[in-house]
C-alpha cells in the first residue's frame, strides 16, 4: 500500500488508494560532463497554451504515439472551502475552467502544497501509479511563476513541474473554487545546484599606523569585498583561464582558485547566480570584520626624567569578511523523469579562498540552503538564465 506525505506526514485512512512505506523517486537521470564551448544547446521551443513545452531535439527520438503524449499535463490545486487540495490530470493541455481529466489526489484539510509532496500512491479516478517529489518552499508566490519545482510521475510518463500564477481551474464539487499553484509539463528545466563549505577563510586586511592618520584598507565594506571576488572569478571564467595558478587578494594573507568544466556562457551565468544571490539578499551569508587595537608608544624622556614626550600610539586596523571558503556550482538541462531524454551537465565551478587562517562554521551554507528552499532569489536567478524555469538547490559541503 502506498502513501504521499507533506513535510515528511503521511496522509491518513481517509485517502482513498494503496498505502505503504514512502519511496523516493526512482526516476533520476545521470548528468552528463560536456567540454568547454562558446556555444549553448540547441533548444526548440514550441508554445502550448499559456507555458512553452520544450525538448532537447539532439537527445532523442520520439515515435508518434509519445509526442502525442507529451501534450498531457497536471495541475496541484488549493480550493477555497474546507482546506481542499487536489492533484489533477490531463490528457490534453486543460482548457479554461476544465475538470481534470482523471484525479490523482483529493483531499480535505491538508497542509499546504509549500510544505512539499514526498511519496507515492495511486490515482484515485484510474488507479494509475504516481509519485510526487517537491522540497518545501516556504509560502505561494505567483511572482515566481515558472520556477522549476521538482518533478512527478504519473503512469508510465513524466513531468517537470513549475510554479504557476494561482489562476481558478475549475469548481470542485465539493472544495468549490480551485487555483492553479503548481502546473507540471513536459518543458525541460534548469536546475542550479549551489554548495557551499563549513570551512570557512577570513580575508582580513590589516594597516598600521599611528593614532589619528588614516589606515590604507579597502573602502569596500564585507559584501562589496565579496561581490568584487566573485568579478574576479568571472574575468578568469571569461578569458578561459580556469585552473590557472592562484589569484593573489593583495593587501591579505589569502589567494583564490576558480575551477571549471562545461559550456563558458553557462559557467559566467553561475558566477552571475552567486552575485545575484549576494546583490539580492546576501543576509546571514558572510560576517563583516573589523577590529582596532592600539599599543601605546613609550615616552621619550630626557637622562632625569623630569621631561617626557609622549607620541600617539601605534594602532592596528583589521577589516574584511569572514566567508565560506569554497562555493561549488553547477547547472543541469534537466529532462522529465521517465522521459528517456539525457540531463546534460551544462556547467560546473568551484570557487576556492585559501587563507593562512582557517576558520569553520555552518551559519553561512545553511543560510544560503534556507535562501534557496524559499522563492525571493528565484525570478532574480531565472532572469540571470534568460528563463524563469530554473529551480534553485543549495546545501553544505
Amino acid at each position: 500500500m502506498d502513501t504521499v506525505a507533506v513535510q515528511g506526514v503521511p496522509f491518513d485512512s481517509e485517502f482513498v488508494g494503496e498505502s505503504g512505506d514512502l519511496l523516493p523517486l526512482e526516476a533520476k537521470d545521470e548528468p552528463i560532463p560536456l567540454p568547454l564551448t562558446e556555444s549553448t544547446p540547441n533548444i526548440e521551443t514550441i508554445p502550448v497554451m499559456w507555458n512553452n513545452q520544450t525538448q532537447a531535439n539532439k537527445t532523442r527520438i520520439l515515435d508518434d504515439e509519445d509526442r502525442e503524449a507529451r501534450w498531457d499535463q497536471m495541475r496541484f490545486m488549493a480550493c477555497a472551502d474546507y482546506g481542499g487540495h487536489v492533484i489533477g490530470y490531463y490528457d490534453h493541455s486543460p482548457g479554461s475552467m476544465e475538470q481534470p481529466t482523471q484525479t490523482a489526489y483529493r483531499k480535505r484539510n491538508t497542509p499546504e502544497w509549500a510544505e512539499g509532496c514526498q511519496g507515492h500512491a495511486k490515482a484515485l479516478t484510474d488507479n494509475a501509479e504516481w509519485a510526487c517529489d517537491i522540497d518545501r518552499y516556504g509560502t505561494f508566490d505567483e511572482k515566481a511563476q515558472g520556477t522549476f519545482m521538482g518533478t512527478i510521475t504519473y503512469g508510465y510518463t513524466g513531468f517537470n513541474y513549475f510554479m504557476d500564477d494561482g489562476h481558478a481551474t475549475h469548481r470542485d464539487k465539493d472544495y468549490g473554487m480551485c487555483y492553479a499553484e503548481i502546473y507540471c509539463t513536459h518543458q525541460r528545466a534548469l536546475s542550479v545546484e549551489l554548495g557551499a563549505s563549513k570551512a570557512t577563510a577570513p580575508v582580513i586586511y590589516r594597516s598600521t599606523v599611528t593614532e589619528g592618520k588614516t589606515p590604507n584598507l579597502p573602502s569596500k565594506y564585507a559584501k562589496g569585498l565579496v561581490l568584487s571576488y566573485l568579478e574576479k572569478a568571472k574575468e578568469r571564467i571569461g578569458k578561459q583561464q580556469c585552473g590557472l595558478d592562484p589569484i593573489p587578494i593583495s593587501g591579505t594573507a589569502c589567494s583564490m582558485t576558480v575551477e571549471c568544466v562545461g559550456d563558458k556562457p553557462y559557467l559566467e551565468k553561475l558566477v552571475d547566480t552567486l552575485l545575484t544571490i549576494f546583490k539580492t539578499d546576501a543576509k546571514d551569508l558572510f560576517k563583516p570584520y573589523d577590529k582596532k587595537d592600539c599599543t601605546a608608544h613609550p615616552p621619550i624622556c630626557n637622562p632625569d626624567g623630569k621631561q617626557c614626550k609622549f607620541l600617539p600610539d601605534i594602532c592596528d586596523y583589521y577589516k574584511g569578511v569572514e566567508m565560506p571558503s569554497q562555493y561549488a556550482v553547477s547547472v543541469i538541462d534537466k529532462a522529465p523523469p521517465n522521459s528517456g531524454e539525457t540531463s546534460p551537465l551544462l556547467g560546473n565551478m568551484k570557487v576556492t579562498m585559501t587563507c593562512a587562517e582557517k576558520g569553520s562554521s555552518n551559519v553561512f551554507c545553511s543560510a544560503l540552503s534556507l535562501l534557496l528552499r524559499g522563492l525571493s532569489v528565484a525570478p532574480a536567478v531565472g532572469g540571470v538564465f534568460g528563463a524563469g524555469s530554473t529551480m534553485l538547490r543549495g546545501s553544505c559541503t
